[in-house]
């Protein structure tokens, strides 16, 4: 799931930008050449209201949060950039988000970023269905400590 959405969402994206994308792991802190680095902050939060435990599958609801970070020395062009970011998110990305299958449900406002990289950083929320097929659906009645 995570990879699909580097794969047909975020690098999309960074096509449209013409700008290289990496983990944030594999920035350099003094690198020259702009770029757009992603982390994930929260990869996984089960936003379910209940869950059923008689059923068989397992059917959740889940937010991530990715951060985009957008790197570079010029901080005006970083801003355009962003600007670009955020269109394109919320245009080609709705629609390139449909494939994985997510949803963008939010879009913090920019931000400078000292660390770990100086960048001016875009926090993403994208919501998905996550499910799975339970190993032991019957119900336990009671349990005995001895």
């Amino acid at each position: 799931m995570y990879r699909d959405i580097v794969q047909k969402l975020l690098e999309p994206m960074a096509l449209f930008l013409q700008l290289p994308l990496l983990d944030v792991t594999q920035v350099k802190p003094d690198s020259p050449t702009p770029c757009i680095a992603y982390e994930v902050p929260k990869p996984y939060e089960d936003m379910t209201p209940h869950m059923d435990r008689t059923k068989t599958m397992v059917e959740k609801v889940v937010e991530m949060e990715w951060q985009l970070l957008l790197i570079g020395q010029d901080r005006l062009d970083l801003m355009q950039r962003c600007r670009e970011l955020m269109r394109w998110l919320w245009s080609e990305g709705e629609e390139q988000a449909k494939l994985i299958p997510t949803t963008i449900v939010k879009m913090m406002p920019p931000e400078w970023k000292k660390e770990p990289i100086p960048s001016l950083a875009v926090t993403v929320r994208l919501r998905m269905k996550d499910s799975w097929q339970q190993a032991n659906s019957e119900k336990i009645e009671k349990i005995t400590f001895k």
